[in-house]
């Protein structure tokens, strides 16, 4: 119940209210509008050019796409839209996306819209990448998810102090996708970004509905 905000202030840290839509604080009536958390965000090298994700981060994106799909809208399952070739399917497209965007776009940040088309493109005789784009709609362009997923990464990891405030997600099927994205982004922060001398302590309130 932002039991951390006062503290986070104190610190001159960085307070982020995840929500998939704008709302107003009952405090101080200002309009907060939802942060995105870009999954298809990638790193820049020493000159600036965008660099080609690893297996490991295309595969994770992948999955993590899946759950999207399987989340749906927190209705019911869809997952028997899904066939055994999906994560392939999913992969190449993803592939053929990024080989894509650092060779046309080499300084431009990837969107989820931006990917869109390409699995669209990307057609296994047991599974449609038009289909999986369907089954995404919900998280980009004008879907309910959109704000938090399809638009350039607005969480600024180099606070002494940040927090990640979930309650008005508590109840959403996009929480656990929300998690997991998050978790991606820590970690390509750590890898890549933080200072080897520099220590820090991540701490993730209920972590378990996403593990």
């Amino acid at each position: 119940g932002d039991s951390y905000e006062s503290l986070c202030l104190v610190l001159n840290g960085n307070y982020v209210r995840l929500a998939t839509e704008p709302f107003q604080e009952p405090v101080t009536g200002r309009w907060i509008n939802p942060i995105c958390i870009n999954p298809f965000y990638i790193q820049k090298n020493e000159n600036g050019r965008n660099t080609m994700p690893s297996l490991e981060d295309m595969f994770f994106i992948a999955k993590m796409l899946i759950m999207m799909m399987e989340a749906g809208d927190g209705s019911g399952s869809i997952a028997s839209n899904l066939k055994k070739v999906t994560v392939p399917v999913l992969y190449e497209a993803l592939n053929n996306f990024y080989n894509d965007w650092i060779e046309t776009h080499p300084t431009d940040e990837p969107r989820f819209s931006d990917f869109i088309p390409f699995l669209k493109e990307t057609n296994y005789q047991e599974q449609s990448g038009a289909a999986l784009a369907e089954n995404l709609t919900l998280y980009y362009g004008k879907g309910p998810f959109a704000a938090l997923f399809d638009g350039f990464l607005q969480v600024d990891w180099e606070n002494d102090f940040t927090v990640l405030e979930t309650q008005r997600m508590a109840k959403s099927p996009a929480l656990g996708v929300v998690t997991l994205a998050l978790f991606r982004q820590i970690d390509m922060y750590c890898k890549f970004k933080l200072a080897r001398s520099r220590k820090k302590v991540v701490a993730v309130d209920e972590a378990w509905s996403t593990l």
